[in-house]
This record gives C-alpha cells, structure tokens and sequence, in this order.
C-alpha cells in the first residue's frame, strides 16, 4: 500500500493505526485494497506501506531529475511535502526480513530519515556531480498549475518504521545511504553493458 491512505495532519510520523482519510482517488482504491486483505484475513499475510520509490528498474524520480538536469532544463521542484525517499532494493530486503522473522500484519517500510522533494533533488545532484541549470523550490499549488492532472499527495507521509524494527531487530537505512547506493548499483550496471 501507500502514504497516500492518510489524512494530512501534524508532522510526525505516520503510525498504523493513525486515522485512514485518502485525499483522491488512488489512496482510496490502495486503502480499499488494504481493507479487502483485512477481510479475507489469510493465514500470515502481510501489508506492507511504503513511500517515495525508486530503483534502477523504469523510471522514477531520481532518473526523471537526471535526466531533465543533463538535458540542461530547469528544475522546479516541490518544497512543501516531506517524505523518505525509499530505495527498492531496502524495501527489498526489508520485506524478506518480515518474511524470515514469521512477522504477519501491517508494516511501514521505507528508507528511514526525512526530507522534501527540493531538497532530495539538491541530494540527487550533489550525489551525482551535476549542476543543474536552475534548481527552484516551488509550492505544491505551484505544481497543480503546471501539472493540474496530477495526483494530490499528502503534505507530510514520513512514516513510523518502529513496528518493523520491533518484528526483525533491524533499522532501516537512512534515505542518503540508499541513493549513495543506487548510483553505485547503477553505475555497475553501466560498467557491465559498456
């Protein structure tokens, strides 16, 4: 499932059993989903929330801001909505962790930390030495002009990980160690086709 089941509210993190109130249409179908597996309640199921994704498989947001960055066009970025960005290969393995520990429920995994989208872009090029023409924050008001047709996405959806540390004994790993290895992973990846 997503952050985009929970209501806008203060800024902590988001725990469980905070109250479920999607702002549009794809949080509500992802919480319908949620509560049909609830319903059905089979044996040793688990849900697993997550945020902020990418990998080096398809596009996603690290390789739309490089790509845009490279091709010289300006960057607005948005620097209203916090959030962890979350490598897959961490959701990866922390989901096998689940699996290994017999955990069974509802879980929150992401890459642990916070940061808003303006400045994971700055992490982003900083990370991969790129300067980018402009950088501009911009509000999320600002996007729903320039991209009226997009989703909206709560304010702030970092989310509580204490349950899975509880069910597996690990932590998750800081948002800046997952990018810092997914330029290493797709620089290998690189190396090996060239």
């Amino acid at each position: 499932s997503t952050d985009y089941v929970f209501a806008d509210g203060d800024r902590t993190p988001r725990k469980i059993d905070d109250p479920l109130r999607p702002k549009g249409a794809y949080g509500v179908s992802k919480l319908l989903g949620e509560r049909m597996i609830a319903e059905i309640n089979p044996p040793g199921w688990i849900l697993i929330r997550t945020a902020w994704l990418y990998g080096p498989n398809g596009p996603n947001f690290v390789q739309t801001m490089l790509n845009a960055a490279r091709a010289g066009k300006p960057l607005k970025v948005i620097q209203d909505q916090t959030g962890s960005p979350t490598y897959t290969f961490d959701l990866a393995s922390a989901t096998l962790e689940l699996i290994r520990a017999n955990a069974s429920g509802t879980f929150h995994l992401t890459n642990s930390g916070e940061t808003n989208w303006f400045e994971f872009t700055r992490a982003i090029m900083d990370e991969f030495g790129i300067t980018p023409t402009s950088l501009t924050p911009i509000t999320s008001a600002d996007w729903q002009t320039i991209k009226p047709d997009s989703a909206a996405r709560p304010s702030y959806s970092v989310l509580d990980l204490s349950d899975y540390t509880r069910a597996t004994g690990f932590k998750m790993p800081d948002w800046r160690d997952g990018l810092k290895r997914y330029h290493a992973r797709i620089d290998s990846v690189a190396a090996s086709v060239s």
